[in-house]
């Protein structure tokens, strides 16, 4: 069992970690392309693909877990699958009517999360490392080798989730499939049960976008206030800063060299980091909670960590610490949140 449990906890993490890759691949192009102004591009846009994302975990994941459930509890599942993918597709129409081309996004989130519940762990993991690689490459290809810019950059990423889809529909085909492929009768109902489970995902997706706003509001400010302090200086110590810049591996996404930008980044990330150990904890939580079919605590965890907690810890250590007030933030909601879900579970 531990042997098992340890191959899917790896198989996982390689598929985020190929996710974490195309993103930060696509960063870096877009900088080398654009520089700050495209980041700030990207920036903006991010948002809507939180907002998509998140549509397609609360329905895909929590479908995909609901069919777990049900599956180990003997009731029938041949329905689960189809009526993940129609309720995605049918949520996938706004976007469409604005403009912005979301049935692969939404719908990849069914097709992973269905494959890593019916055992197919390895597919799922190769589904979403082939699609990273894919926008890797074809990030540079469409972007430089072809000369469409920023445009190149959305085509390669939009290309992405159908590699994914495509991948792991070879689990779906094959003889090892369990997934049924059932006609469904679309159930509003039979959807917010499913969503009860997905909460935690959505939330985690769709409150990312909201909390970098007020990052961004909460540092502009005190950029603003300390400009001058932070480019002040002797003519020894700008030159510190500049060999710094070209020698940091921080720099890699300033392609303009700003010595400014690396000062954020340099602090920036050592504070920030120091609250994924305890973000790995709520993570695993929610997780249990939610496998147990226990949708109020994990919720309430999600909730806490992806919006409430982070919002008010950001504000308040903002005002007290300024910047570094602001990315430690993370860590500080961390703690608050867990503190609040063992609470909750010693209540039970």
């Amino acid at each position: 069992m531990l042997k098992k449990f340890g191959k899917y906890i790896l198989q996982i993490i390689a598929g985020m970690i190929g996710i974490s890759i195309y993103i930060l691949a696509d960063t870096y192009f877009i900088s080398v392309y654009a520089g700050a102004d495209g980041l700030a591009v990207l920036n903006l846009i991010l948002p809507v693909y939180g907002v998509m994302y998140a549509v397609g975990a609360l329905i895909g994941i929590g479908s995909a877990t609901r069919y777990g459930i049900d599956k180990a509890t003997g009731k029938n599942t041949d329905t689960c699958f189809l009526h993940s993918l129609l309720w995605s597709l049918l949520c996938s129409i706004p976007f469409v009517l604005v403009g912005i081309f979301s049935p692969f996004f939404i719908c990849n989130y069914t097709f992973t999360a269905f494959a890593r519940n019916d055992h197919a762990t390895s597919t799922s993991m190769l589904g979403s490392i082939a699609g990273s690689m894919f926008n890797i490459v074809f990030d540079y290809v469409f972007m430089f080798s072809l000369h469409l810019g920023l445009a190149g950059a959305a085509l390669a990423t939009g290309f992405c989730p159908d590699v994914t889809m495509l991948i792991c529909s070879t689990h779906f085909l094959g003889k090892h499939n369990q997934v049924g492929f059932h006609r469904p009768h679309l159930s509003i109902r039979r959807l917010i049960d499913c969503c009860k489970l997905g909460v935690s995902a959505f939330v985690g997706e769709i409150f990312s976008g909201v909390i970098t706003i007020i990052f961004n509001m909460l540092i502009l400010g005190i950029a603003g206030n300390m400009g001058c302090l932070h480019l002040s200086g002797s003519g020894t110590a700008d030159r510190r800063c500049k060999l710094a810049v070209y020698r940091s591996p921080g720099n890699i996404f300033n392609s303009e060299h700003n010595p400014k930008l690396l000062r954020y980044a340099h602090t920036g990330l050592r504070l920030y980091f120091l609250g994924f150990l305890a973000a790995g904890i709520n993570i695993l939580l929610v997780a249990y909670y939610s496998v147990i079919d226990q949708s109020r605590p994990a919720i309430i965890d999600s909730l806490l960590r992806g919006a409430v907690a982070i919002a008010v810890s950001a504000i308040v250590l903002a005002a007290l610490f300024g910047v570094a007030g602001v990315w430690i933030s993370f860590l500080a909601s961390e703690m608050i949140t867990f503190v609040v879900v063992v609470l909750l579970g010693k209540k039970r």
